[in-house]
């Protein structure tokens, strides 16, 4: 399940970035896009732990959730603005 949401996010992520490097206009969308970035990179750091089979620190999880739901919300009020 978390191999799906990881490239889910990572497809996702690249569309992203594609709408923003080609009409990087709305700052907003720009804002999510780097949130979004700042949450993969702690995904694949999560990732990383989890195939070495090391326990998954809290304060790591925390913030990537807390990071991707910012960047939701950022997305959201670009996109409906």
């Amino acid at each position: 399940m978390s191999a799906f949401h990881g490239i889910a996010a990572l497809v996702l992520l690249a569309l992203l970035l594609v709408q923003v490097f080609t009409a990087p206009t709305n700052r907003m969308v720009n804002s999510a896009a780097l949130v979004f970035v700042l949450a993969a990179v702690g995904g694949l750091f999560l990732f990383g732990l989890r195939l070495s089979r090391h326990k998954l620190p809290l304060g790591v999880v925390a913030l990537h959730g807390a990071f991707a739901l910012a960047a939701l919300a950022l997305l959201a009020a670009g996109v409906l603005r």
